[in-house]
């Protein structure tokens, strides 16, 4: 899953440094609070504040696939539990009250159904 990075004007265009903001408006993208100590926008520490606001409001079992410490089998070492990535959704789906795909606009997203 991932990456979760916000898109940086300045680290594309030379003149991002310029912009009155070098990150793209976004409903769940605050630029003053979810910055890494790096100086990187992180799209992770937003979506983390967004499921923390579904759990308070709503009481739902909220939490991003990243959360969740099981290895894929590609990941496991040979002697630790692994499970495969199709294997790790279904669980994931299984212990929540909803599965839901958050996807941040712009191409190929603006093209995509769900």
């Amino acid at each position: 899953m991932g990456p979760y990075t916000a898109f940086d004007a300045t680290y594309a265009y030379s003149d991002g440094d310029q912009l009155q903001s070098a990150f793209i408006d976004d409903p769940l993208f605050e630029p003053e609070k979810h910055i890494t100590p790096d100086g990187h926008g992180s799209f992770k520490l937003a979506l983390t504040d967004f499921c923390e606001a579904l759990r308070d409001q709503f009481g739902v079992h909220a939490f991003l696939a990243t959360d969740i410490t099981i290895p894929t089998e590609t990941e496991a070492s040979d002697d630790e539990e692994s499970m495969s990535v199709l294997d790790q959704s279904v669980a994931f789906a299984a212990v929540s009250d909803a599965v839901v795909f958050v996807f941040f606009g712009g191409w190929p997203y603006d093209r995509c159904w769900f």
